[in-house]
């Protein structure tokens, strides 16, 4: 996902600002060709915290960012009015909780889970915190390893 500020329109453009939760070398090959050809190159800003790649973008110091959509979700609900989500996730991947192989601990965590999504109480988490479209109808045991 990737948050733009509210008002915000037209399509974005690499000569850009952005604020990317987590980023690698600052030239890119994209980079590369974008100055190769004469064009400015991608400023990509880099912030120890999530909350500070948010806030620059609320504030004009970013014109874009990325980030898991629940970080996304949340960025979006803290700062109502100022950034929106500019398209739909590209991407999910499954949370999970560890534990020592062959430990009971894993079937009470998975049973007590479960009964969160069972009474309603894991769907209102969800929707408090903005991020009600990852959840899940049932919580399994190495569903990331099944298959």
């Amino acid at each position: 996902m990737t948050h733009r500020p509210t008002g915000w329109r037209g399509a974005w453009r690499a000569n850009r600002r952005t604020a990317p939760s987590r980023c690698g070398s600052p030239r890119t090959r994209r980079d590369a060709r974008r100055t190769d050809a004469g064009k400015e190159p991608i400023d990509i800003l880099k912030f120890e915290k999530q909350d500070e790649a948010s806030n620059a973008l609320a504030q004009g110091r970013a014109d874009a960012m990325t980030a898991d959509s629940p970080i996304t979700q949340y960025a979006v609900s803290k700062l109502k009015d100022k950034i929106e989500v500019a398209g739909d996730a590209f991407d999910v991947a499954p949370y999970g909780i560890a534990v020592d192989k062959g430990s009971p601990l894993a079937q009470a965590i998975q049973a007590a889970l479960q009964s969160l999504v069972d009474d309603g109480t894991y769907t209102e988490i969800l929707t408090k915190w903005g991020v009600d479209a990852g959840a899940v109808d049932s919580i399994t045991i190495n569903a990331a390893t099944a298959g």
